[in-house]
């Protein structure tokens, strides 16, 4: 006999009484239910929108009659939700067609680890892989294999189980491989939902095809160097890699939407209270979803052994939700890291780049200062070059269609309208109110100037 009726017959209901009828499940019994998990109504998708674990807990704690439910009511009540959400994603028509669902007990025990022995590397290099170094984190080398297409399904399933049946839009949907990577860094390493979005972000597999043909630069001296891609440059781009980011953590029940809306939205406030200081709002956004949101779970942590309450939200088995909370609300980090540093880069007219309390200290305690950490053999010069190639400089200059652009922006290539001589995004080099050049561009001969390369100012 067929756990599940046909679709037509499941799809031709339109109650929740009907799927409770079908299930055998008394209409008290039903009713023990909804005091635990809240008044559902009519509409199946309240049903199919309740996580697995609430089901559990409603099957432990309802009781009819101040007496616990029967081991056959329990059951009942996981079958309703069960075909409920079967119902509202086969509504939806997406990947969860109902042919394709793939069930979820939620009282089945987890299944015994029944791993085989490691195959031989030849064997397991015939597998498809994912290279985290190109799909997640640029500073993991690791391999790993990439999920099949039924866990793909269940992700998506989890997704639209949050959502009613409605899946993400095509820019906001992550990868396979970008799934498979934050899984497996979240799930079997147990570290920090972190993805670098110099290489996470919309339309995966486009971009990598990219990167194969800029991800490697010359050297001088011969031989290459691995170039680390950059994050986004503005809060829109950071935006559209956030979406798919936070999609991601959605299907693999990482982190609750509630706070990953919060932290999106304290970002887009920092972004739009210090719009020339983004690389420090970036930045901070950076480590605190690498490193700073691990220190917190080891502070929580040691404030429970030491008695102290629970914070928000706090699940030992799934404490993302909970400590992005807390990173969000952590205003000694957001001052340290934005507020403070931009406020003295300001006061100092705003000149270069801002840089964030890292890169102070590499420059204050390095031998070479920030050439320490430029690629050997390239040094300053090196790493202005870099600096160089994102420069407009018709807008820089004052020549061309770019001459008249407002600071700060963009021109049609790309290119950044900012000096060329001290990097600050808030005047063009050849003003002569740039402070940290005296005007350098324009009016003391310096290359491309309007005196000419060491030359007098021309008549006319």
């Amino acid at each position: 006999m067929a756990l599940f009726p046909t679709r037509a017959e499941a799809m031709a209901w339109q109650s929740i009484s009907e799927l409770v009828t079908w299930a055998g499940l008394n209409i008290d019994a039903f009713k023990a239910f909804e005091e635990v998990v809240g008044h559902l109504g009519s509409n199946i998708r309240n049903v199919a929108l309740l996580p697995a674990d609430t089901i559990v807990a409603a099957g432990t704690y309802a009781k009819l009659n101040g007496a616990a439910l029967h081991p056959i009511q329990i059951v009942q009540w996981g079958l309703v939700w069960r075909l409920a959400r079967r119902i509202a994603l086969t509504a939806e028509g997406g990947p969860a067609a109902w042919d394709d669902y793939i069930d979820v007990d939620p009282f089945a025990p987890p299944p015994a680890s029944t791993a085989p022995p490691a195959a031989p590397a030849a064997a397991a290099a015939k597998g498809r892989i994912v290279k985290m170094a190109e799909v997640l984190d640029q500073g993991d080398a690791s391999e790993i294999p990439l999920a099949d297409d039924n866990m793909h399904i269940k992700w998506s399933q989890n997704y639209g189980a949050l959502t009613g049946g409605e899946q993400p839009v095509p820019e906001d949907q992550p990868s396979l491989e970008q799934l498979t990577a934050l899984d497996h860094r979240t799930r079997e390493l147990h570290s920090t939902p972190y993805a670098d979005f110099g290489v996470f972000g919309p339309f995966d597999r486009k971009v990598r095809r990219n990167m194969k043909f800029r991800a490697w630069l010359p050297l001088p001296g011969g031989g290459w160097m691995a170039r680390e891609l950059p994050g986004p440059a503005n809060f829109e781009q950071w935006q559209a890699a956030w979406r798919v980011f936070a999609t991601a953590c959605l299907m693999l029940g990482i982190v609750a939407r509630a706070a990953l809306d919060g932290n999106a939205r304290h970002i887009e406030r920092l972004s739009a209270l210090w719009p020339e200081a983004w690389h420090l709002v970036y930045m901070a956004d950076d480590k605190l979803r690498c490193d700073h949101i691990e220190r917190l779970r080891r502070t929580v942590r040691a404030d429970l052994s030491a008695g102290k309450p629970a914070p928000r939200e706090w699940d030992p088995a799934k404490p993302w939700t909970a400590l992005f909370y807390l990173a969000t609300a952590d205003r000694d980090y957001w001052n340290d890291q934005v507020t403070n540093p931009a406020t003295a880069w300001a006061a100092k007219g705003g000149k270069g780049v801002p840089l964030d309390p890292d890169e102070r200290l590499v420059v204050r305690i390095l031998p070479g200062g920030a050439s320490a950490v430029a690629p050997t053999g390239w040094g300053r010069y090196a790493a202005r070059a870099e600096r160089e190639k994102q420069v407009c400089f018709q807008f820089s200059k004052g020549f061309g269609a770019c001459r008249l652009a407002a600071p700060g922006s963009r021109c049609p290539a790309g290119r950044r309208h900012v000096c060329h001589v001290c990097f600050s995004p808030n005047h063009a080099g050849h003003e002569k109110k740039c402070q940290g050049c005296g005007g350098k561009g324009a009016d003391k001969g310096g290359s491309g100037g309007s005196k000419g390369r060491g030359g007098k100012r021309r008549k006319g």
